[in-house]
């Protein structure tokens, strides 16, 4: 027994010592972590130290350019940027800029989602904006967008509710440049002098154009998804400033040979598509274009001798095309030649499949 007492004895003296040792380790552990925190606190990293300005700039680059949209949600919206520290988050509330282009959401079932909207766009300044209301049920994300009428700079409209809160459109846009519209808008009011800036219409399916107020004889860009023959005839004599014009035109053939020419003096490129697929001969016989350099055509313009009706629209014109592009239902590679033959002095002639004119966003 003492021998036991002796030897438990002789194990604390040397746990004793081990714990010693093991405790001076600790505390040079602690004393090597505490010099590494104090080294890493100390340090400032570079995207902490650049300006404001810097910063915000950085995140305007992250969004699509402007007039296009980001996406209202999700880790390519703005509102990311502002969750992910507090100096972000007070940058990107500080910075119109990045708050000036929306899309607002097609449902508005949850007042959460009105409620955002509103603060986007109350997050945007003064400046311009660019809208989008797409498939609309409800006419509250209408609503909104008529309070900042004002600051529209390119607006995009798909008329779904009947009747809509933005009805004819009528009222001072005193910055609207770009007006893209789909659905039925007949009736649809806009004058010179409530829009003095509008230079691009693009105008999607079928709407009547016919009782359709707008500013024709100052757009520079027109783009009519369908339009029947008549119709377009008006609206391209008064728009004598065009220098772009996609028409996707219908109606019956041929076109009424007491139908006047129209002039366009200042058109560079035309883009004509056949939507129907059915023979419409006539109406390019009465287009004089002059300054035309691009000409996209379907094949079906141009009637049962398609050489000789599109040698007579350039004669008449007096235009020196550079690219020539005819699209056709079935494109073949001898007419492509008979093409290049006939028309040698025209840089490039390409024959293509007919398709629909395309919505960029």
């Amino acid at each position: 027994m003492i021998d036991a007492l002796a030897a438990d004895r002789v194990r604390i003296a040397d746990l004793e010592s081990q714990i010693l040792d093991l405790e001076r380790s600790l505390a040079t552990l602690r004393k090597e972590r505490n010099l590494a925190q104090k080294r890493l606190d100390s340090y400032t990293y570079p995207v902490s130290n650049m300006p404001n300005e810097i910063v915000a700039e950085i995140f305007i680059h992250f969004l699509p350019p402007y007039p296009l949209r980001p996406p209202f949600r999700g880790p390519l919206s703005p509102t990311v940027l502002t969750q992910i520290c507090r100096k972000w988050r007070e940058i990107a509330l500080a910075c119109p800029t990045l708050w000036r282009a929306i899309s607002l959401p097609s449902s508005y079932d949850s007042p959460q989602v009105l409620e955002m909207s509103e603060q986007w766009l109350s997050k945007s300044g003064c400046g311009p904006l660019s809208i989008k209301i797409d498939g609309i049920f409800s006419p509250s994300p209408e609503l909104l967008a008529i309070t900042y009428r004002a600051r529209w700079e390119y607006l995009k409209l798909r008329h779904a509710h009947h009747p809509s809160p933005l009805g004819t459109l009528e009222g001072p846009m005193p910055l609207l440049r770009h007006l893209e519209l789909f659905g039925h808008w007949g009736g649809s009011l806009i004058t010179g002098d409530e829009a003095p800036l509008l230079r691009t219409v693009i105008i999607r399916d079928e709407s009547h154009l016919s009782s359709m107020v707008m500013p024709w004889v100052q757009l520079t860009s027109l783009t009519v998804e369908l339009v029947f023959t008549h119709e377009c005839a008006s609206i391209l004599q008064q728009a004598s400033h065009l220098i772009s014009c996609a028409l996707g035109i219908i109606g019956e053939s041929p076109v009424d040979d007491e139908l006047p020419d129209i002039h366009l003096p200042f058109l560079r490129t035309l883009l004509i598509s056949n939507p129907h697929r059915e023979p419409i001969t006539g109406f390019v016989d009465t287009l004089v274009v002059p300054r035309l350099r691009t000409l996209q055509m379907s094949e079906q313009f141009l009637g049962g001798e398609p050489i000789e009706a599109l040698a007579s629209f350039i004669s008449k014109s007096g235009c020196t095309l550079q690219l020539l592009r005819i699209t056709s239902e079935y494109p073949r590679v001898n007419d492509l030649r008979l093409y290049r033959s006939a028309f040698p002095s025209i840089k490039k002639i390409e024959f293509k499949k007919e398709k629909p004119l395309k919505d960029d966003d």
